[in-house]
């Protein structure tokens, strides 16, 4: 039998089950019960959350726009596990911070005082998230962990618990295994994500943290349909300079875009750092320049193809990596001969969408 969860792979799915997984915890199946006592605990830090421990649990959705609220009774006090669930996608702006800050003000009003907070993600760690979340008081659970938590139960006759334990191994697996196939054989496309997912982080994040002295801590940002390295220059100014390499399932090769702007939202760089930018960028011939009036100044040159294997691929990722240092170096000093050059500018409205 097909697994759901191979066709169920939306944040909402993942909601589902964790809301239907802690529903469950006085369920007649023993494992299904177990588990869900054990995730809470996890989850929440108390030890010992052993059936008849746990009374009157509930979960609801999308309160204050966090994912899953569970609440429950523990102790004769009521207490409520906040949960925020990725799947691909990164916290974005001061998510963590601002969600529990938000759901404490609007369930204190009834009385809650106890409030547990957990970010649970089916994809590797990337960078500084965990520490992030750390930060504003949340709890990490990524791929490796939640691998290890439901690898500890054996079959357990529930097909919704088993196929998501199996899930979960399929995508464990698929991390580990990425460099066996070439790129164009990675499987069903959610599979596919997961494998440039971690190639990214495990074979193009050390190439980035070579050049550390002009970047930011390396990024994986994914959309809906693909993932992408996102390398940025050192933040010292108002001037957001950037470079993505994108990888799609349905690609046979990967796209390299370079962005200038600013750091607030809809900010353009001034335009005598835009021509500098891209004339310094056609100097090393791996990029070509890109006409926009927003933020792309530059792509790629050539394609880099999934077809010449995953080490030819990580070798022209390097070049354009160190090529990118090369160009942030140059505009270090540039900015310093020049700081009227960051300065920047609002764009007008009708160009205030994403390039």
């Amino acid at each position: 039998m097909q697994n759901l969860f191979n066709y169920s792979t939306s944040e909402l799915s993942q909601d589902a089950f964790l809301r239907w997984l802690f529903e469950n915890y006085q369920c007649e199946n023993e494992i299904v019960r177990d588990a869900a006592h054990a995730l809470l605990g996890e989850m929440t830090g108390i030890e010992n959350l052993d059936f008849g421990t746990v009374e009157e649990l509930k979960t609801d959705k999308q309160v204050e726009h966090t994912d899953v609220v569970v609440k429950f009774l523990y102790n004769g006090e009521r207490r409520v596990l906040v949960i925020e669930d990725k799947t691909f996608s990164n916290p974005h702006g001061n998510q963590f911070e601002k969600y529990k800050a938000d759901i404490e003000t609007e369930l204190s009003k009834d009385g809650l005082k106890h409030f547990y907070y957990a970010y649970y993600k089916t994809y590797l760690e990337s960078q500084n998230e965990r520490e992030e979340a750390k930060t504003c008081g949340w709890k990490s659970f990524f791929l490796d962990e939640i691998y290890l938590f439901f690898q500890k139960y054996p079959h357990s006759d529930c097909l919704i618990f088993d196929q998501y334990r199996e899930h979960i191994a399929e995508l464990k697996t698929k991390t580990e295994t990425y460099r066996e196939k070439p790129m164009k054989e990675w499987g069903k496309p959610h599979h596919e994500k997961v494998m440039f997912h971690a190639y990214i982080i495990k074979d193009l994040f050390p190439l980035v943290k070579d050049n550390l002295v002009f970047f930011n801590a390396p990024k994986v940002v994914g959309w809906h349909s693909y993932s992408s390295l996102w390398v940025e220059r050192k933040k010292q100014d108002k001037i957001k300079f950037s470079m993505e390499i994108s990888f799609h399932p349905a690609w046979d090769h990967a796209n390299v875009t370079v962005r200038l702007s600013g750091y607030e939202k809809n900010e353009a760089a001034c335009p005598s750092l835009k021509e500098w930018a891209k004339q310094e960028l056609k100097q090393n011939n791996l990029f070509k320049e890109y006409s926009s009036e927003k933020w792309c100044i530059a792509k790629g040159k050539d394609k880099l193809s999934f077809k010449e294997g995953i080490s030819n691929m990580t070798e022209k990722c390097k070049d354009l990596i160190d090529a990118f240092a090369e160009v942030c170096k140059s505009m270090n000093a540039e900015l310093s001969q020049n700081p009227h050059w960051q300065k920047t500018e609002l764009l007008p409205k009708k160009s205030q969408r994403r390039s």
